[in-house]
C-alpha cells in the first residue's frame, strides 16, 4: 500500500481529508497558523504538547496515538501512520512514494538543479471541492512522478501540493518542467476546473545527506517559486547560464529583471520560460521592490538560528532599539546581518549596515552613519543636524555593528531615535548601551548535543558528596595520593577528557550516538559545513561523530571557535583535533585573511574584549578564572576581593597581588559589569541564588591573564582555603534536615572542589619531590646543615599526609643534626614538628614534652615567632585534653605575639582556637562569631590548617552547632565573618 513520504505531508493530507483549513486546525490546537504551516512543510517538528493536541484534533484513534506521537518526534517511519480517516476516506500517497516503472536514479550531489512546484490557490480549491481535489491531486502527483522520473530527476520530498525534485543536469530540469506543465494543462480537471501549477528552476551547490539536501540553493529555489504564478515557469540567472545554449526550438527566455526575493540578501535576476503551447502573460512577480540596502553579500551559508531570528524580528516589532549582546565569537554580526536581510521588506526606506569596527573615537559615530546613508556635510550646518533632518521621515533600519568600542556615543543614538520616530536601530555590542527604551537580546551559543552529565555527589561515597574528599586530605583519611575521594566519581565517566571516552554519546540519547542524529544540532552542522569548505570529502561518520560532538561542546558552541577548529580538519582528523583542544587558544588560529584581524584567531577576539575593560574590571576578570564551573557572589567576595590594603599590612608587604585595591563592596558591581560586557553569564544556582559562569573558552584566556598578573599562586591558595572551609561546614550537615540543600550546594561546586583537590595534590607532590631531591643532593655533598633542613622540610611534608611512620624518622634525624650543629632555633623548630607528629599518633605525653622543651628554647632565644607557634600548639593540646581555661590562656598569649608580628595566618589559627575555648567555656554565640572571623581571615589569606588542628576544629564547631539553633548560629557566624582583623582580635581577647 502506498504511504505518505513525510510527517508534514501526512498532516497536510489528513487535515484536508477532514475538511480543516490550516487556520482552523491552529485555533483548535492553540498555536499560530504559521506553526501549522511549518509542520506541514517539514520545516519543524511539533513539540510534545502540540503533537498530543494534533493527535486529538486530527482524530487519531486511541490505539494509534502512541505511534503518531513517536512519528511526530521522528522515532518511527511515516509508513506506520494511519492512511484512512474516520469517515472512511483515504490519505493519498505522496508522489515521492508512488510506484514507477522507471529505474531508480542516484541522487546527484555537488552542483545540481532543483525543480520546485506548487498548486496556486490550493487551499481555496480544497475548501470548495474537497472530494474532487482528492482525485485531482492523485492524478497531479502521478503526472509529476512520471515526468520527473522520465527526465532522470529524483523527487526529494512532497510539500503537500507540490514537489521538490533534483536533477544532475539543468536541461533535464527545464525539459521536465515544460513536459509537466503541458501534461497538466492538457487534463480535464472536472469540478476543480483547472490546476494552475507554478514552477521554479534554480541551479546551485547543495549537499546531499541521506536523500535530503541542504544549503543556500534550496532557500533561493523556494523564494523563486513563491514569486511566481500558476502556469508560470521561472528560472534563476544560474539556471539560465546552464540551459540557454540548449533550449528547445520553440522555447525562449523572457527577462523579467532583477528582483529582491524575500529573506534573500542578494537580489535575483529572474527569467520566464515562454513556449508556444503554454500561457505567457502573467501578473507582475510577487516580489518586493528592491529596497535600498548595503548589506554585504554573504560568502558562507547561514546555519541554524531559526528561533533567534524569529525572536529578533518580534522584539524589533515592539522596540526602536535592540542590542544583540554576547562574547566575542558568538556570531552577533552574522546573526544581525541575516536578521536585517529577512526584514528588508518591512522597511520601505531600506536597511543600512554601519561597520563601527574601524573607528575608536565616539565623536566619529555620527559621521559614519551619515556617510553610510549618503548624508553630506554642508557649509554652515552641523553634520548631525543634517543627519537628523534626513532621517526624520525615513522608515529605515540601521544596523550598527561593534558598538562596544564607541560606547560613549550612545547618547547620539538616543537623539537619532528621538528625531526619527519611524527609524529602528539594531546594534551588536559586547555590552548594552544603557539607554532608555533599549531592549537586549543575549545571543546564545549554537545548539549543542547533550553532554554526559557530571555524576551527582551522594552521601557516603566520599569525595565532594560528604565533604570527605576535601577534609580527608588534611585529616589523614586517604591523603592526597588519589585526589581525595573524588576518584570514585570518575568510575563510569569513561574519560571525558579524551576522544576515547566519548562513547557517552550513546545511540538512542536524542540521536547523538550516530552521525545522522548529530546533524540536528546547529553547532555540529556548522562544523560539518566549514570542514567541507576546506576538505570537500569530509563526512561525519559513526567513527568520528563523538569526537565532533565533543569538539563542539569543548568550544562552548561559539561559532568563531567552531569555524576555526573546522578549518584544522584539512590537517587533523576530528579525533586528533580533539586531543589538542586542552589548550584552545594556540590551536584556533588561521582564520580567513579577508576577515578583520580580531576574527582571524580566537585569542585576538578575546584580546579585543579584554582591552575594552576598565583596569579594575580586568583585575576581577583575571581573578575569576580561578573558579572552575562558576561561583557565587559570596565566593567571589571571599577570594577575589581585598579586605585590607596590600602594600602595608601589619608590616608585611604583599607582592603577589595587583596594585589595584579591590574592596568587597565593589565585587557585585564588577560582576554586573562583566555580565554586561558578555564575559560572564549569570545563571540560577541552588535555592535560586545567582551563580556567575565563564564559558571555558573565555576562562582559558582569563587564566592566561591571571598567570601574567603574578596573582595566580595567591588566588589558588585562597580558592583552596575557601572550599576547604566550605567542606568543613558541610560535613556535619549532610546527614540531617539540611542534607538536600547542602548536597545541592556541593553539587553546584563539584568542579571547584575537584580543582582544589587536584591543586593540593600537585602542590604537595611538587614540594615532596623538591625536598627529596635537595636531601639527596646535600647528602652527596656532605653538607650537614642543608641535610638537616631538608630532613625537617621532608618530614613536614609527610606530616601533611598523615604519614607519621615516614615523618618521625626524618624529623628525629634532623633534630639530632641540629643538636650537633648547635643550631638552637632549628632544634626548637624540629621539636615542635615532632610534637605535632606525637599528637597525630595519639601520644599526648610526648607531645607535651616536645612542646615544653621547644617553648623554653624559644624563650631563651627571645624568638617571638617560635614562642607564638609553640603556645598555639600547647593551646590545641590543652583544648583536646578538655582544659579550656589553659587553652584559652595559651591562645591569647599566642594571638598577642602574632599580632605583634603581623602574621595573619597565625592570627587566624588563634581566632579558631579561641573560638573552641569559648565553646568549651559555655559561650556558644561568641564562639560562633570567632569561628566566622577565623574562617573569613583564613579564606582571604589562603591559610591551610595542619591536620591535627583541623580535627580539633571540627569537633569544636560541632559542639557550638549543638548548643545553638541554626538561625542563631548562622547569624553569629556571619557577624564574625564581617569583622576586620583588628576587630576580631579585640573580640577574641575580650572574650578570654
Amino acid at each position: 500500500m502506498d504511504m505518505p513520504s513525510s510527517f508534514g505531508y501526512w498532516v497536510r493530507r489528513r487535515r484536508k481529508a477532514l475538511d480543516l483549513t490550516q487556520g482552523e486546525l491552529a485555533r483548535r490546537v492553540g498555536c499560530a497558523e504559521v506553526t501549522i504551516q511549518k509542520i506541514e512543510a517539514d520545516e519543524r517538528r511539533p513539540s510534545s504538547q502540540i503533537a498530543a493536541l494534533l493527535a486529538e484534533h486530527l482524530r487519531i484513534p486511541l490505539n494509534e496515538q502512541s505511534t503518531f506521537l513517536q512519528r511526530a518526534r521522528g522515532e518511527l517511519a511515516v509508513d506506520q501512520l494511519p492512511t484512512s480517516t474516520p469517515d472512511g476516506g483515504h490519505i493519498p500517497s505522496s508522489p515521492a512514494m508512488a510506484a514507477t516503472d522507471a529505474p531508480a536514479v542516484r541522487p546527484p550531489s555537488g552542483t545540481v538543479t532543483f525543480l520546485f512546484t506548487d498548486i496556486e490557490a490550493s487551499t481555496q480549491l480544497w475548501e470548495q471541492h474537497p472530494q474532487a481535489m482528492r482525485v485531482a491531486l492523485a492524478r497531479h502527483d502521478a503526472i509529476l512522478v512520471e515526468v520527473i522520473t522520465a527526465h532522470r530527476g529524483v523527487i526529494v520530498k512532497a510539500t503537500g501540493d507540490g514537489v521538490h525534485a533534483v536533477f544532475a543536469r539543468g536541461t533535464d530540469a527545464l525539459a521536465a518542467a515544460l513536459a509537466a506543465q503541458c501534461a497538466i494543462q492538457a487534463q480535464a480537471w472536472e469540478a476543480v476546473g483547472c490546476l494552475r501549477i507554478r514552477m521554479a528552476v534554480h541551479t546551485g551547490v547543495s549537499e546531499e545527506r541521506d536523500g535530503d539536501y541542504f544549503g543556500l540553493a534550496l532557500n533561493r529555489a523556494a523564494r523563486l517559486l513563491a514569486a511566481g504564478h500558476g502556469g508560470q515557469i521561472l528560472l534563476s540567472r544560474a539556471s539560465v547560464e546552464v540551459v540557454q545554449d540548449h533550449l528547445p526550438g520553440a522555447v525562449v527566455l523572457r527577462d523579467l529583471g532583477i528582483h529582491q526575493l524575500k529573506d534573500i540578501t542578494r537580489p535575483e535576476h529572474i527569467f520566464q520560460v515562454v513556449a508556444s503551447d503554454l500561457p505567457s502573460d502573467f501578473p507582475p512577480l510577487r516580489c518586493a521592490a528592491v529596497q535600498p540596502h548595503n548589506l554585504p553579500v554573504e560568502l558562507t551559508s547561514f546555519v541554524g538560528r531559526t528561533r533567534e531570528l524569529a525572536t529578533i524580528a518580534s522584539m524589533l516589532a515592539d522596540a526602536h532599539l535592540l542590542t544583540l549582546t554576547g562574547p566575542g565569537g558568538t556570531g552577533k554580526t552574522r546573526l544581525a546581518r541575516q536578521a536585517a536581510a529577512e526584514l528588508l521588506d518591512d522597511f520601505q526606506d531600506g536597511v543600512f549596515f554601519v561597520n563601527l569596527a574601524p573607528i575608536s573615537a565616539p565623536e566619529l559615530v555620527a559621521g559614519a552613519i551619515a556617510q553610510t546613508v549618503g548624508v553630506r556635510e554642508t557649509a554652515g550646518r552641523p553634520l548631525l543636524d543634517g543627519l537628523y533632518d534626513y532621517l526624520r521621515d525615513k522608515h529605515m533600519l540601521l544596523l550598527l555593528d561593534n558598538f562596544e568600542q564607541v560606547s560613549p556615543a550612545a547618547p547620539v543614538i538616543a537623539e537619532l531615535l528621538a528625531a526619527a520616530p519611524r527609524r529602528k536601530v539594531l546594534v551588536t555590542s559586547r555590552a548594552v548601551l544603557h539607554l532608555y527604551g533599549e531592549r537586549e537580546f543575549a545571543v546564545p551559543p549554537l545548539g549543542l548535543p547533550p553532554h554526559p552529565p557530571t555524576p551527582s555527589p551522594t552521601p557516603g561515597r566520599g569525595g565532594a558528596g560528604d565533604a570527605g574528599g576535601l577534609t580527608q586530605y588534611e585529616a589523614g583519611r586517604g591523603g592526597a595520593g588519589d585526589a581525595g575521594g573524588l576518584t570514585q566519581y570518575e568510575a563510569g565517566r569513561e574519560g571525558t577528557g579524551d576522544a576515547g571516552g566519548l562513547t557517552q554519546y550513546e545511540a538512542g540519547r536524542e540521536g547523538t550516538g550516530d552521525a545522522g542524529g548529530l546533524t540536528q544540532y546547529e553547532a555540529v552542522r556548522l562544523f560539518i559545513e566549514r570542514a567541507q569548505a576546506v576538505k570537500a570529502d569530509f563526512v561525519i561518520t559513526n567513527t568520528n561523530a563523538s569526537a565532533v560532538a565533543e569538539i563542539c561542546y569543548r568550544l562552548d558552541g561559539l561559532p568563531l571557535a567552531i569555524e576555526l577548529a573546522a578549518a584544522r580538519v584539512k590537517l587533523l582528523a576530528p579525533q586528533a583535533l580533539l586531543e589538542r583542544l586542552e589548550r584552545r587558544l594556540p590551536l584556533l588560529t588561521g582564520g580567513p585573511q579577508n576577515l578583520p584581524a580580531r576574527q582571524q584567531t580566537l585569542r585576538a577576539t578575546l584580546d579585543w574584549s579584554y582591552e575594552l575593560l576598565d583596569a579594575d574590571e580586568q583585575v576581577l576578570f583575571a581573578r575569576l578564572a580561578v573558579f572552575v564551573g562558576g561561583c557565587t557572589i559570596e565566593a567571589a567576595e571571599s577570594i577575589c576581593a581585598d579586605r585590607e590594603p596590600r602594600i602595608e599590612d601589619g608590616g608585611w608587604k604583599m607582592e603577589d597581588r595587583s596594585a589595584i585595591f579591590y574592596p568587597p563592596s565593589s565585587i557585585l558591581d564588577g560582576l554586573a559589569a562583566l555580565v554586561d560586557k558578555s564575559l560572564l553569564r549569570q545563571v540560577e544556582g541552588p535555592g535560586g541564588a545567582p551563580r556567575f559562569v565563564m564559558l571555558e573558552t573565555i576562562r582559558e584566556y582569563a587564566l592566561e591573564r591571571l598567570e601574567m598578573s603574578g596573582e595566580a599562586a595567591a588566588l589558588r591558595r585562597q580558592h583552596a582555603a575557601y572550599y576547604l572551609v566550605l567542606a568543613e561546614r558541610a560535613e556535619p550537615l549532610l546527614h540531617g534536615a539540611e542534607q538536600v540543600a547542602w548536597l545541592n550546594r556541593l553539587e553546584a561546586d563539584y568542579d571547584n572542589l575537584r580543582a582544589v583537590l587536584a591543586w593540593l595534590q600537585g602542590e604537595q607532590t611538587t614540594a615532596r619531590a623538591l625536598h627529596a631531591e635537595s636531601l639527596a643532593l646535600f647528602r652527596e655533598l656532605g653538607e650537614r646543615w642543608p641535610i638537616a633542613l631538608s630532613l625537617r622540610a621532608l618530614g613536614d611534608d609527610e606530616l601533611y599526609l598523615n604519614a607519621c611512620e615516614r615523618a618521625v624518622p626524618l624529623l628525629e634525624e634532623s633534630l639530632q643534626l641540629f643538636r650537633e650543629l648547635g643550631d638552637q632555633f632549628w632544634y626548637g623548630d624540629a621539636l615542635l614538628c615532632l610534637g605535632y607528629a606525637a599528637r597525630l599518633q595519639g601520644d599526648d605525653a610526648r607531645a607535651a614534652a616536645c612542646y615544653a622543651e621547644s617553648l623554653a628554647l624559644f624563650r631563651d632565644l627571645r624568638h617571638v615567632w617560635g614562642i607564638a607557634g609553640t603556645q598555639l600548639a600547647l593551646g590545641w593540646l590543652a583544648q583536646a585534653q578538655g582544659d579550656a581555661p589553659r587553652a584559652a590562656a595559651y591562645f591569647a598569649e599566642s594571638l598577642v605575639r602574632y599580632r605583634e608580628l603581623g602574621h595573619r595566618e597565625g592570627i587566624s589559627l588563634c581566632l579558631a582556637g579561641s573560638a573552641g575555648a569559648a565553646a568549651s567555656l559555655g559561650q556558644p554565640v561568641r564562639a560562633a562569631q570567632l569561628f566566622g572571623a577565623a574562617e573569613g581571615l583564613r579564606v582571604r589569606i589562603g591559610a591551610l590548617a595542619q591536620p591535627i588542628e583541623r580535627a580539633v576544629y571540627a569537633e569544636s564547631v560541632a559542639s557550638v552547632r549543638a548548643q545553638l539553633n541554626q538561625a542563631t548560629f548562622a547569624a553569629a557566624w556571619a557577624e564574625g565573618r564581617a569583622l576586620t582583623m583588628e576587630q576580631a582580635i579585640a573580640e577574641a581577647l575580650t572574650s578570654l
